[in-house]
Formats: C-alpha cells, structure tokens, sequence
C-alpha cells in the first residue's frame, strides 16, 4: 500500500513554468498600460498648453489695434483697448528660449506662455492678411521618451490693422 504525500518533481516543475507564464503576462500588460499613461500625459500637456497659449493670444488681439509686425513674422506691436485707457503691448514668438511672451511696454511687465513647448524646427510665425492675423504654432512636449507634436493655427480679426 502506498500512499502519496506530495508533489513530484515534476508536478512542482510545471507548476511554476505556468505560473510563470501567467505572472510574465500580467507584467506585459501593465508595463503596457504604464507606457500608455506616460504617452499620454505627454499629450495632454501640449493639448492644455497649446489651447491656453491659443485662447490667450486671440483674446489679446481681437481688442487690439495692430501697430506693427516684424518682418520676420515674430514681433507682433498692438494697443490693447481691454485695459483701462489702452495698453502698449508686444507679443514674442522666441525660438531662443522656446517660449512666447507677452510683453506690457505701459508697465514694463512680461508674461510667458508655452514655456519649453515651442517647436523651434517649425515656422512659428504671425502672418498679416487682409483683415485678419493668422497665427501659425507648432508645440511639441516630451515625457518619459515620449514625443507629442500638437500644430495650431488661428485667425484673428481685430478692430483695426495698421501695417
């Protein structure tokens, strides 16, 4: 008569080649997961940006008398009627230090926006027609060796444009 009292050697052997296989699926899948929230948080960082830079800015000039636009599309002058008795003020586009600034020439104040977002390979520009100032700006964020790459564009009809 004999009786068994445990597992073979070969039983524990494939008990731990299947428990292996489920614990390295279960790895896959959340490394997996964790990779995608990196990527996305990437991306919600430049969608969030770009909007608030973009809302800012289009806000800004649909008050504003246009003064002047550098050659270069880069320096846009303008008097802001939404302050009290008009405002001097210069919008930046700075591919040096990857950033657009919104500068008070009243109360010598500066405001940046998209700090670090700018796509510096892109043609970040403002552009006169008609009527109208078209904004063109490439933003790309990076997080965890992820790349997100967000292009915007708007056209802004303000008061009165004198180029």
């Amino acid at each position: 008569m004999s009786s068994k009292r445990g597992f073979t050697l070969l039983e524990l052997l494939l008990g731990m080649a299947m428990l292996s296989l489920v614990l390295s699926g279960i790895f896959v899948a959340f490394r997996g997961a964790l990779l995608t929230q990196q990527s996305n948080f990437a991306q919600e960082r430049v969608f969030n940006e770009g909007r608030r830079t973009l809302n800012i800015v289009t806000a800004e000039l649909r008050q504003a008398t246009i003064i002047s636009l550098s050659s270069d599309g880069k320096q846009l002058e303008y008097v802001a009627y939404a302050t009290k008795g008009g405002a001097n003020k210069r919008i930046t586009i700075d591919d040096t230090a990857n950033a657009i600034y919104i500068d008070d020439l009243s109360q010598s104040t500066r405001t940046m926006y998209a700090s670090g977002l700018l796509n510096t390979n892109a043609d970040n520009k403002f552009m006169q027609t008609s009527k109208a100032i078209n904004l063109t700006l490439n933003l790309t964020a990076q997080s965890q060796g992820f790349t997100r790459t967000l292009p915007l564009s708007a056209t802004v009809v303000s008061g009165v444009i004198l180029f």
